[in-house]
């Protein structure tokens, strides 16, 4: 790939600077020659996956108008950012969702005219829609979805007006928004695209792409950043989709939409009952009677032994 054009924004991806500096001036020269100009102001170069110091960088120009180097740029409405990391992107879906939940707050979310039904659906049809846009390729962390899960938590208890004395578990609150949590309505988009990646013949550059892999080089010591086919494998397993016959269920869109349906909607049960489950066990635990040595003075139960000369030091500290 030497060129990645939509409308009026370009992205030019190499593996050396050399290569680079020449995309650059070709392009420069073929925009000239058809009347165009690059606008250097707008044009940056980022480097991703390594983090020279900005001293060691290599300096890029057009027609003798140097470049700025950037650690996050923005294309086509999502964040790239030089460390691979997804928490910029995440971040910047939640501030965009949040405005955009604001503006709408007072003509929608905190009508008393509307149902909440009616609500939810706005707040699906816009807020949802700008919290994941582009998620499609995403790899999401654990720490990823948990943030945009407390966001969506806290647009549905100010639709619903429950407040944190309501004593409201999450998943109550999603049966009475009737909306899922935000990883499963990240998944169904996932495996949508999945299934429409998998149906593309082989020439084109998003399925080229799910099956590409490098021709040189490895992967660095220690645990590395997930790639994308890992989200994959990861993503079908919790679904019960087998591996094996992938591509002959997408090739069908009506069995892949009912084996994603019904895929989904266990991991959504299991889901819910794990949640049960430790909520039931913190509970317990909480409520346990704690079993220990007991001070002779106070009758503070202590959890062993050590704990216990801990506690009768204080007995001897001088009261003021």
């Amino acid at each position: 790939m030497h060129e990645l054009q939509y409308a009026d924004d370009a992205a030019l991806p190499s593996h050396t600077p050399f290569s680079l500096q020449h995309s650059l001036n070709a392009l420069a020269d073929a925009y000239q020659r058809a009347g165009l100009t690059i606008n250097t102001k707008k044009t940056e170069i980022l480097s991703l996956g390594s983090h020279p110091s900005p001293a060691s960088q290599p300096s890029f120009t057009v027609h003798g108008d140097a470049l700025n180097t950037t650690q996050h740029f923005t294309y086509l409405g999502s964040i790239l950012a030089s460390d691979l990391d997804l928490s910029h992107e995440v971040q910047q879906r939640i501030k965009l969702a949040s405005s955009a939940f604001g503006r709408l707050g007072h003509r929608v979310f905190f009508n008393h005219n509307l149902s909440v039904a009616t609500k939810v659906a706005v707040y699906k049809a816009i807020c949802i829609s700008i919290l994941l846009y582009g998620c499609e390729s995403w790899v999401p962390y654990r720490r990823h979805i948990k943030a945009l899960e407390a966001h969506h938590i806290r647009c549905l208890q100010s639709i619903l007006n429950v407040r944190w004395w309501h004593n409201k578990t999450h998943t109550e609150i999603r049966h009475l928004a009737k909306i899922d949590s935000a990883e499963h309505l990240l998944l169904p988009r996932q495996l949508r695209w999945l299934g429409h990646v998998l149906r593309m013949p082989s020439n084109r550059l998003p399925r080229r792409l799910l099956y590409g892999e490098l021709l040189s080089g490895q992967r660095p010591v220690g645990r590395p950043k997930l790639r994308y086919s890992d989200h994959i494998k990861s993503m079908l397993k919790k679904c019960n989709i087998p591996e094996s016959n992938l591509e002959n269920l997408a090739a069908d869109r009506e069995s892949w939409r009912s084996t994603c349906a019904a895929g989904l909607k266990n991991l959504s049960a299991t889901s819910e009952q794990v949640a049960s489950d430790r909520r039931a066990r913190r509970h317990a635990a909480s409520q346990a009677t704690p079993a220990g040595p007991a001070c002779p003075q106070c009758g503070r139960i202590c959890a062993s032994d050590f704990g216990l000369r801990s506690h009768l030091r204080s007995h001897r500290r001088p009261q003021n």
